[in-house]
């Protein structure tokens, strides 16, 4: 998935509070972290966005998203604007 300085996740949140979402680089270092507040029992969708993350360098990335009894992990791409 493309993406240049956000993205948006949908998922359900199951029992937990908070969505937290890691990006890492191809070497998998962590290069970018965010933990959102949820309501329980529901499916959000997120728009992940912000400066650090508009700053990053164009090229592949995994992201993992967490509800804290379930995670998922995608690739993405950075491009320019």
């Amino acid at each position: 998935v493309p993406f240049s300085d956000h993205f948006e996740l949908l998922l359900f949140t199951g029992a937990s509070d908070h969505v937290y979402v890691k990006l890492h680089d191809t070497s998998g270092r962590a290069v970018w972290e965010a933990t959102d507040a949820v309501d329980p029992g529901t499916y959000v969708r997120l728009r992940v966005g912000d400066e650090a993350l508009a700053r990053l360098v164009a090229g592949s990335y995994l992201l993992s998203a967490s509800t804290g009894s379930a995670e998922f992990t995608r690739p993405l791409m950075k491009i320019e604007p």
